[in-house]
């Protein structure tokens, strides 16, 4: 039963972000996986946040407006961090325009973490929703970017840290770019506890590589010897995400049992607002 396993769940929300968008994305937690324990990183810079601690009993910890890209992999060590103060089996992490609609998807990341103790995070890792695949090129250019030639003249010190990052995951054998998409995904407590171990988190060598935390995490997880998967491998799919909006209506999503949403932000004519009443009037 997934009662057994023990959830943390980290969430970074950013200036301008409604917080009864959080509040709705929390309680669809607290909904599905009443034990687990929450953890909001608030960058607002404003402490929006705060009634979160007393309301759903979460913990706060303010960030000093860290930002995008190199500031939201700060913000997000700093909550793998503090997850890692309490025992726990999986880390959740999930946007602000994300929310669950389920709870198969515990004991599935569960039974994959154990079967193959060096996965270390599962959610979108090659194919979307609609089947098609993710390109991982991108992603490969994020990583290698600072060591082209002018861009290593230019900062010498990132390129350094391009290529030492790049070496490490071709040492393990990894693919360069692999990556699950950061929306919402599961990552595994031992992948956490190895970044952790290493040195890999919070790290200004990393933070000024300036790319995509969920690009970074995945080379440090595939650094660190990890591997990545899709959370809907060996199962009816759970994964419903996109960037922007929506992959589907949500009468579509939750007809068919997905569990981990993303982006609630539209779905063609229907605003955030809209979309959430509809998730949470079939929270039973």
């Amino acid at each position: 039963m997934h009662r057994d396993v023990r959830v943390v769940a980290v969430m970074p929300v950013g200036p301008g972000t409604d917080p009864a968008f959080v509040a709705d994305s929390l309680e669809s937690i607290r909904h599905f996986v009443p034990s687990s324990r929450l953890v909001v990183m608030d960058d607002t810079g404003e402490g929006r946040c705060d009634f979160l601690r007393r309301w759903l009993d979460t913990t706060v910890i303010a960030t000093p407006k860290q930002g995008y890209l190199g500031g939201l992999y700060r913000t997000l060590s700093r909550g793998f961090e503090e997850a890692l103060h309490d025992r726990f089996d999986m880390l959740l992490k999930i946007d602000t325009d994300a929310l669950i609609a389920g709870d198969r998807f515990v004991q599935r990341a569960h039974n994959a973490f154990t079967k193959n103790p060096m996965l270390g995070c599962l959610g979108v890792h090659t194919r979307w929703y609609d089947g098609s695949h993710l390109n991982t090129g991108p992603v490969r250019y994020s990583l290698t970017r600072g060591l082209r030639p002018r861009a290593a003249l230019k900062n010498p010190r990132r390129a350094m840290t391009s290529a030492e990052l790049c070496f490490r995951v071709l040492a393990k054998r990894r693919a360069l770019g692999g990556v699950v998409f950061g929306g919402v995904c599961v990552y595994s407590e031992r992948g956490i506890r190895e970044l952790r171990n290493r040195g890999f988190l919070g790290a200004n060598r990393f933070a000024g590589l300036d790319i995509l935390e969920d690009h970074l995490f995945g080379a440090l997880l595939s650094a660190s010897g990890f591997e990545l998967g899709d959370l809907d491998d060996g199962g009816a799919p759970l994964m419903g995400a996109t960037w922007k909006e929506l992959p589907a209506s949500p009468h579509e999503l939750l007809e068919q049992g997905i569990e981990l949403i993303h982006s609630t932000r539209r779905w063609r004519d229907l605003d955030e607002g809209e979309i959430r009443a509809q998730f949470e009037e079939a929270r039973v």
